[in-house]
């Protein structure tokens, strides 16, 4: 080793430091400033001249324990932690694999072009980002720029490269800092740092002042949307496993709506949580085998669940009463999650469905249905059922989990009138959340705004809540249209197409686990309104110049390493 060389184990030391300090920064700590600072340290010791081996395993095993503090909240599975501490190891392991062709393409180009540290370091990051969650089926929710959801004149870069834009200036901003702890320590040329920073404050500027300009703009264009009353439950996991106290927690639920009513008058639109309704079953099997009643019986018919008497249509009946509008003069409608299980080729489908209920007339009465497209894996189906683990693995989840993981994925995309003539919104479930693709199809199938039902009550009081929040903030703001989200225990909003919170959930200052009504009107900006078209392709973007600066680099022997 040269003399004054770093030694690969502080290279890697700091690596992991820097990365456990950026993980610090997204939920459950979420103290998000130090994602701008975190990584400062690692990138003022790449700068220096005789810094040469170590950077690739200081890369994975960052990448690994950044992806393992981020994915912690697995490991808060409800009654099942061991799975999901599992999952937790399992998944970190793919990160690093993912993470190494990266790693190697950067090493590879800061070998051989020392001085591109501030701009290769950034397409490495965002291309790993990029990566990972492609390969990962969405699931790598905690890309570096989603640190910044709280930020809201930043965010508004998304309608033109998603998450991207935000990752890149932060990593560029983390190798400023490095350089100009070098310059401090007269290891670094100062015109070379001086000019990098001028570049970043430059970049910076035109990051806030595209986002004040988009601000004004699209604030000019909004108008009212129709008003959405939500009910959040607050239902633990174990709970809602154990089923015997259905009828109770639809007792609760429309106490919530009731609420909601009371204070913002009769709603356009009511909305329950995903699988929150009663288990309808539409097969034919023998009633001892069913799980529930047919739906249009469990909306229409009184019956009896759990020892109680439960009438659903006249529950929502006296729940317009109570409006201040007469049913007769407008008729709401209603958006149930529930398990509905029908006959299939052969078999039996259990689909994960939000269905649209007309209330017009005497009668409750189903207008379409939405059945989950994108099921969580292990969770609502298992990826690998047909092989020789299969039937041992589907027997430890359904033991775990209190439920077998069989459920049928969707297969249409569905828009829905809040009214005849009315705005038109886009719905679905969850998980899906993370995928801006499948807010691309709403917003270009005519959708005014888009509900999100979901369940996240298997994660208790984790960090999974407040980053899917943050995805939410980043699927408006992408696609410029309010995203209305309504969780079992939270975090249940409606977030405008700036990113902002127009009404949340809260309860004495605590917003997770807690019970009440969403109450708001999502805005609505004109159909023709939408984000540019590069937004659709970033990810695409940023993979192809990483792979075309890897390419560009000489080959041969690495060159001198000038002083920095």
């Amino acid at each position: 080793m040269k003399p004054g060389a770093v030694s690969p184990r502080v290279l890697i030391l700091t690596s992991v430091f820097s990365h456990g300090l950026a993980a610090a920064a997204f939920p459950p700590l979420g103290w998000s400033p130090l994602v701008l600072v975190a990584l400062a340290p690692w990138f003022y010791l790449l700068g220096q001249p005789a810094t040469e081996r170590g950077v690739l395993r200081a890369f994975l095993l960052g990448q690994g324990l950044y992806g393992f503090f981020r994915l912690g909240w697995l490991g808060g599975l409800a009654g099942a932690p061991e799975a999901g501490w599992a999952g937790t190891a399992i998944l970190t392991v793919i990160y690093v694999l993912i993470a190494w062709p990266v790693g190697w393409g950067f090493r590879r180009i800061w070998r051989r072009r020392p001085e591109s540290l501030i701009w290769a370091a950034p397409l490495a990051f965002a291309a790993n980002d990029a990566l990972r969650t492609w390969a990962t089926g969405g699931l790598a929710w905690h890309d570096f720029g989603y640190a910044l959801a709280d930020w809201p004149l930043l965010i508004q870069s998304a309608d033109w490269g998603r998450v991207f834009p935000l990752t890149l200036w932060v990593v560029a901003g983390n190798v400023v800092l490095g350089e100009a702890w070098a310059g401090f320590r007269g290891r670094c040329r100062g015109r070379r740092w001086a000019l990098h920073a001028v570049g970043w404050g430059l970049a910076t500027g035109v990051l806030l002042g595209y986002g004040a300009w988009r601000e004004a703009d699209l604030r000019a264009q909004y108008r009212e949307g129709p008003l959405v009353i939500g009910a959040q439950p607050a239902i633990t996991q174990e709970k809602k496993l154990q089923k015997i106290g259905r009828a109770g927690e639809f007792e609760i639920m429309m106490d919530l709506l009731r609420q909601g009513t009371a204070e913002a008058g009769l709603a356009d639109l009511y909305v329950l949580p995903e699988t929150s309704f009663f288990t309808a079953d539409e097969t034919n099997r023998p009633p001892s085998r069913r799980r529930g009643l047919p739906l249009v019986d469990l909306l229409n018919r009184p019956f009896r669940y759990g020892g109680r008497r439960v009438d659903v249509r006249a529950a929502f009946q006296n729940l317009f009463k109570a409006g201040e509008e007469r049913v007769s003069s407008r008729s709401p409608r209603i958006v149930l999650g529930l398990v509905q299980f029908e006959p299939g080729r052969g078999e039996v489908v259990e689909a994960n469905r939000a269905v649209l209920v007309d209330t017009t007339g005497d009668r409750l009465r189903v207008l379409d249905h939405y059945d989950k497209r994108r099921l969580v894996p292990f969770g609502e189906y298992l990826p690998f059922k047909d092989t020789f683990f299969g039937k041992d693995l589907e027997d430890y989840v359904t033991r775990t989990a209190g439920y077998r993981p069989a459920q049928t994925p969707g297969e249409r995309d569905v828009l829905w009138d809040v009214a005849p003539g009315g705005p038109r919104f886009a719905v679905n479930i969850c998980f899906e959340i993370v995928f801006p693709e499948d807010f691309v199809r709403a917003r270009e199938a005519g959708a005014d705004f888009v509900l999100n039902i979901s369940n996240d009550g298997w994660y208790d009081d984790s960090g999974e809540r407040e980053l899917v929040h943050a995805q939410t903030r980043f699927r408006a703001v992408e696609n410029r249209r309010s995203v209305v989200r309504l969780s079992n225990t939270g975090i249940s909003a409606i977030i405008g197409p700036l990113g902002e919170e127009v009404a949340v959930v809260e309860k004495g200052g605590k917003r997770l686990s807690v019970r009440g009504a969403l109450v708001g009107r999502p805005p609505l900006l004109p159909r023709g309104v939408g984000p540019f078209p590069t937004a659709i392709w970033a990810p695409w973007v940023v993979l192809a110049a990483f792979l075309a600066a890897v390419a560009g680099v000489p080959t041969g022997k690495s060159r001198s390493r000038p002083e920095l």
